[in-house]
């Protein structure tokens, strides 16, 4: 026979219920060879009320025990499914915010990507500014030796000027030709410088603005690496909360399972000890009430016979 309990489908076998058999003496006969009924009669009727009668207090308290046993599983069986839905919920909403995290991870490594692709350029920035900063370097000790060689030059025109002073008529075209001809050198030697001071002024520019987005990149890349830490520092988190909801719910789930294999083997022996006494009673005790008063009416009734 099927049953439902806790939610669960049991297969319970009534067992076939042994009456006592009772030994009727037909043997007994009188002097003259005729039977007893009243005597076999009296005897088997004594023995039957002895045993129902005995076995009525004990049905009693058996069934006021099954029926409290029956109300503490519905209890605590109603207690372990609210708290089974309130744990299955607090899973579904983990699960939730751990896919939530698990997309904000994914936008994050999106993001680690465009940073190290930052992070190449600003490394090419950096080589740039290197080779400008060399080419400086190089034209500042360019102009150094051009200015030496100004100096000289206006060292030699001093001089060769003194020297046309004391020896004018000899020198005077010669001289005249020579200064222009520094003169010329000299302006030269200005032009260039005019223009690689302009150059250099605008490498300066150049470094500093550089330089500037390169704090910038670096700011920008460290509050990157901060909240990367942070969201990976939130899944791990959730991931350990998860973890511990699902253990806890593996716990609860073998301990309804426990439970319900213990419940089903009592119910099966309550069931079996009372089938043996009372075959007419259902598997789900829904008639317990009728077959009781069936018992007591037929006790009461024998009883009235036996007085």
């Amino acid at each position: 026979m099927t049953n439902q309990l806790n939610g669960k489908t049991t297969q319970v076998t009534r067992p076939t219920p042994q009456r006592p058999a009772l030994q009727l003496t037909k043997g007994l006969t009188m002097s003259e060879g005729r039977p007893i009924p009243e005597l076999h009669e009296n005897k088997a009727t004594t023995r039957t009320q002895g045993t129902e009668m005995n076995m009525i207090p004990w049905i009693e308290t058996s069934g006021l025990r099954l029926k409290r046993f029956e109300h503490v599983a519905k209890t605590v069986s109603l207690w372990l499914v609210a708290d089974y839905d309130e744990l299955y919920n607090n899973y579904d909403t983990l699960r939730a915010r751990y896919s939530y995290l698990h997309k904000k991870y994914n936008s994050v490594l999106a993001d680690s990507t465009k940073l190290e692709s930052a992070e190449a350029a600003l490394e090419e920035q950096k080589a740039l500014m290197r080779v400008v900063e060399a080419e400086l370097a190089q034209t500042k000790d360019e102009m150094e030796k051009k200015n030496n060689q100004v100096a000289q030059l206006e060292k030699q025109l001093a001089t060769i000027w003194l020297q046309g002073i004391d020896d004018q008529g000899n020198d005077t075209e010669r001289l005249k030709a020579t200064i222009a001809a520094h003169n010329q050198t000299i302006n030269s030697y200005k032009e260039e410088n005019a223009a690689q001071a302009t150059e250099n002024i605008a490498a300066k520019t150049l470094i500093r603005y550089m330089e500037d987005f390169q704090k910038e990149l670096e700011r920008a890349h460290a509050q990157e690496l901060a909240s990367l830490r942070q969201k990976n520092k939130d899944l791990e988190e959730a991931l350990r909360e998860a973890v511990k909801v699902q253990e806890e719910r593996k716990e609860i789930a073998e301990k309804l399972e426990i439970d319900s294999q213990l419940q089903s083997q009592q119910l099966a022996s309550v069931k079996q000890a009372l089938g043996n006494w009372l075959p007419d009673l259902h598997d789900n005790f829904d008639n317990i009430t009728t077959v009781f008063a069936e018992l007591e009416k037929r006790t009461r009734k024998k009883r009235k016979q036996v007085q």
